[in-house]
């Protein structure tokens, strides 16, 4: 069964709780690759849902995830 619910004819995920807020000019570590990002921008795309922009800090690609990918590859360097 998929995580995905309906509401009005639209499909919504439900609401995630979060142990900490994510927000701009935070520090983050690639579980499995250990690199580490720093997040841009958290934006809303044309579907309604959550993104974030992150630039590794060894070499300043950008890469882009929605909340939940972010949420199951990285974790708050702290």
């Amino acid at each position: 069964m998929s995580d995905i619910q309906w509401c009005n004819d639209k499909r919504v995920m439900p609401v995630t709780k979060l142990k900490r807020p994510i927000k701009t000019d935070t520090q983050w570590t690639h579980k499995k690759q250990g690199m580490i990002c720093e997040i841009l921008e958290i934006w809303i795309n044309t579907q309604g849902q959550a993104v974030i922009d992150l630039a590794a800090i060894d070499d300043g690609e950008i890469v882009s995830h929605s909340l939940s990918e972010f949420i199951n590859e990285y974790r708050f360097k702290g």
